[in-house]
């Protein structure tokens, strides 16, 4: 790495700490981007403030950038929507629209409930400001920019309904070699086992396993020895392939917990956007 392009990182880091800190604690907001900024502020709202642990904030995280992606696309009509494309023209805010998406997911509305509406009274002010200090360039433009926010966002959160979410876990699986269990020291046990029950965000449910007895069982097996026979000296080395083995091997329950499906939405949807793809 040569000198100036160390200075330039180095440089950089503190300006972007000092837009979120400046972003959470200033009524007026200093913006570098819409989408980032309020990826800060529910970032504060849904691990910080609400405390909520991995397996339940990344599928809020998902909520709240996916109703934002719609809400960008719907005025740049440069990919497919998730869930709405609301009427947009292309001078509409895109600032205002991913604000108010983010901001309506997180808080809802009167006759909708958000995520965490009891932290209305946090985050009303910072959004009023974030809105104020946007431009309204054409005349219009910025009420327009909430307007689709506020679609995407109400469909978003229709769409979630009775999803899954904090709802009933799926059926343990009887102790046997193989399936999870509490381990010591503590013994704890899954802190969200209902996220096994929540409805995926893009990659459809899968199949409950065939019993291992089953022929189809024995037949797939078969079928995958052989693949990974004649794979295994390109993949990897019989010790490196245990560990997957195991682990994918051990879940207690089926589905097994969709951690992923959620966080994986974003930055499938981002990457496929830079790619020019659609999502």
């Amino acid at each position: 790495m040569n000198s100036l392009t160390q200075f330039k990182k180095i440089s950089i880091l503190p300006s972007l700490i000092a837009i979120v800190v400046v972003a959470l604690a200033s009524p007026t907001v200093a913006r570098a981007d819409a989408v980032t900024d309020w990826n800060a502020i529910a970032s504060t709202a849904i691990v910080t403030n609400a405390g909520q642990p991995p397996p339940v904030s990344v599928l809020h995280f998902a909520m709240v950038q996916g109703a934002v992606y719609d809400a960008v696309n719907a005025i740049d009509r440069g990919h497919q929507p998730y869930l709405v494309q609301p009427n947009a023209n292309p001078t509409d805010s895109k600032e205002a629209a991913a604000a108010t998406a983010a901001f309506r997911v997180l808080v809802g509305f009167d006759n909708l409930a958000g995520l965490f509406p009891a932290q209305l009274p946090t985050w009303q002010p910072v959004y009023n400001a974030y809105i104020a200090s946007l431009p309204d360039n054409p005349p219009g433009s910025r009420a327009a920019g909430i307007a689709i926010g506020e679609t995407t966002a109400r469909a978003m959160l229709i769409a979630r309904q009775n999803d899954g979410r904090f709802g009933p876990p799926p059926p343990l699986y009887l102790p046997a070699p193989g399936i999870w269990r509490p381990t010591p020291p503590n013994f704890a046990n899954d802190p969200a086992p209902w996220v096994g029950n929540v409805r995926p965000f893009l990659v459809p449910r899968p199949a409950p396993p065939t019993r291992r007895t089953s022929t189809r069982s024995r037949s797939s097996a078969h079928s995958q020895a052989q693949l990974e026979r004649r794979t295994r000296p390109m993949l990897r080395s019989s010790g490196r392939t245990m560990p997957p083995r195991f682990i994918t091997g051990s879940f207690a329950r089926w589905p097994p917990a969709r951690t992923w499906t959620s966080s994986r939405t974003l930055a499938c949807l981002r990457w496929r956007t830079w790619r020019g793809l659609t999502p």
